[in-house]
């Protein structure tokens, strides 16, 4: 079963395609804040996102390191972290959230995502609030796409990374499956005296330190890293964690009309424009967090240089539980509307049988995925409606297992 998960997992990927903090001013990008001086434990990685246009100070240009992070603002920074658009309904999905404010468009979007969900009550989103350690311990752990482990893990396992701290008693009971996977991650840890002060507020400082650690590129350490864990029943799984958000996004490219542009809504929340490059080049990169137990929907629309709509690509299909990274999480898919062509390209952990049949088309390949090996898969579209089915073998336990998908281009 814990193998058919897997495989189901990747092929809901398969079949799919698979910045920041804010207040009410926008000025100064620059990474120029006359209160974060270079001797500032936090100024280089406050500067390096500012200069990436990630980071947004005052209008008297400060940055304001040490003010706690309001919960309305966290929503904002997860949109442009991840690159979404933003929703306005003509009414708010929160009692205490208007239409008027500054962050109910993001608000909206965090909703949909699910990322804030554990520390929502009712119709009550707390936006003036502060937002604590404790509280962005899932909001991370589910940006990064490892709610699915957290979910996993055994009471013992839990407990033991608790019990670690003396302030335990003080850390609640709905919390302590992200904070294992948090702190298993490196992506938080206590103080030097032991306590982990889970009700403390977070401060702008610290939630740049944090998106500073997950951004930055660096060559010499991908932020991956396998972890073995026991589950509710006592059974043993591999994990794969990461520190980093890049292992935690579907790219999905291809090749489109030179200078147009590319919009996308995913799972009913839009995503950020992209530019097609004058070669025609587009690239999206789409969280794996966004998709849970329900449906699976993906539309993206292809535009002209006038910013017509000019073709389409449509796709819907279901899963039975939230997704989660592959062994490898490598994973990337790609479009070409021109030639209605997808391909996707992965590598998984263990060997299997694929066979895709386009019931549309009569188009029928099978591919043999050797494990721990890149491999490449293409499907031809019809325009139109397209009825595909991909059947999946395991050509060890011997089950075969067939998800049914469709896909409308134009």
């Amino acid at each position: 079963m814990k193998q058919l998960k897997n495989a189901l997992s990747i092929v809901l990927i398969t079949l799919l395609i698979s910045m920041v903090l804010q207040v009410p001013n926008l000025g100064h990008a620059q990474g120029r804040f006359s209160d974060v001086q270079p001797d500032h434990w936090a100024h280089d990685r406050i500067n390096w996102l500012a200069g990436q246009g990630v980071l947004q100070g005052y209008p008297d240009g400060t940055f304001r390191p040490d003010n706690p992070i309001r919960r309305g603002d966290m929503a904002i920074l997860l949109c442009r972290l991840l690159q979404t658009g933003t929703l306005t309904p003509t009414a708010s999905s929160f009692a205490d959230v208007s239409v008027n404010d500054y962050d109910f468009p993001f608000i909206e979007v965090v909703r949909k995502t699910q990322l804030m969900s554990d520390s929502i009550s009712g119709n009550q989103f707390r936006p003036n609030e502060k937002l604590t350690r404790i509280e962005f311990a899932p909001i991370i752990v589910r940006t990064l796409a490892m709610k699915y482990f957290a979910d996993k893990l055994s009471p013992m396992m839990i407990s033991e990374t608790v019990q670690g701290f003396i302030d335990r008693a003080d850390i609640p009971a709905w919390s302590q499956k992200y904070l294992t996977i948090a702190v298993k991650a490196e992506l938080m840890r206590g103080f030097p005296d032991g306590s982990f002060r889970p009700h403390e507020d977070l401060t702008r400082a610290q939630i740049a330190y944090v998106l500073y650690e997950i951004l930055f590129p660096d060559p010499a350490d991908d932020g991956k890293a396998t972890h073995l864990f026991t589950d509710v029943n006592q059974t043993e799984f591999h994990a794969i964690l990461t520190r980093k958000l890049a292992p935690s996004l579907f790219r999905f490219s291809g090749q489109s009309i030179p200078g147009g542009k590319v919009s996308m809504v995913f799972n009913d929340i839009p995503m950020k424009e992209v530019q097609v490059l004058p070669s025609g080049e587009y690239t999206v990169l789409l969280p794996i967090c966004f998709i849970h137990v329900g449906e699976i929907k993906f539309k993206a629309t292809y535009h002209d240089q006038a910013g017509n709509p000019r073709h389409s690509f449509d796709f819907y299909s279901s899963t039975p539980f939230d997704l989660f990274p592959n062994w490898h999480r490598a994973y990337a898919l790609s479009y070409y509307p021109l030639q209605q062509m997808m391909v996707y390209e992965s590598t998984l952990a263990h060997p299997m049988s694929i066979e895709v049949n386009n019931k549309t088309t009569d188009q029928e390949k099978t591919y043999d995925i050797q494990g721990n090996e890149p491999f490449r898969m293409e499907i031809e579209l019809r325009q139109g409606r397209n009825d595909v089915d991909m059947i999946i073998m395991n050509p060890i336990d011997t089950w075969r297992l067939t998800v049914g998908m469709i896909i409308t281009v134009d």
